[in-house]
Formats: C-alpha cells, structure tokens, sequence
C-alpha cells in the first residue's frame, strides 16, 4: 500500500455504503454509527462521508415525465 496520500491511498480506505435512510440524507446518522464502531475497535476515524443520490430512480422518473409532457402535446393538438 501507498505510504503516501494520494489516490491510492484514499482509494484503500474508502467504503462503499448502499442503502441509507431517506431521512438520514446529509449521513449524519452515518457518520455517528461508522465513528462509534471506529472508536470502540481504535481502528482510526471519519474523514468525510459523501452522499452521492439514487441517479438511476432520477433517471427513471425524468423519462416518465417526457413521457407524459409528449403525451401531454398529443392530446391538446
């Protein structure tokens, strides 16, 4: 591993997390969780956490409403 912090680094620290609250959306809740496990083992602490939202639901949804925004023009012309 990378004694430097770089890329590679951060690359091997990072974690991936799938499925947080809707109501938990700035990670908070998140970031408590992951800094009590943290603490309790001494494995280290949170540097940042990164919200990133569901874009394959956004995608789904902006389909669906051209969609209806063409079905929409169809119907009125």
């Amino acid at each position: 591993m990378s004694k430097k912090r770089d890329h590679e680094w951060l690359k091997a620290r990072t974690m991936h997390i799938k499925g947080i609250p809707e109501e938990d959306r700035a990670g908070n809740g998140l970031k408590t969780f992951l800094e009590t496990f943290l603490k309790e083992n001494r494995y280290g602490k949170v540097l940042a956490i990164q919200i990133v939202p569901p874009f394959h639901k956004m995608f789904n949804i902006e389909v669906k409403m051209r969609d209806l925004r063409d079905l929409n023009m169809l119907i009125i012309n």
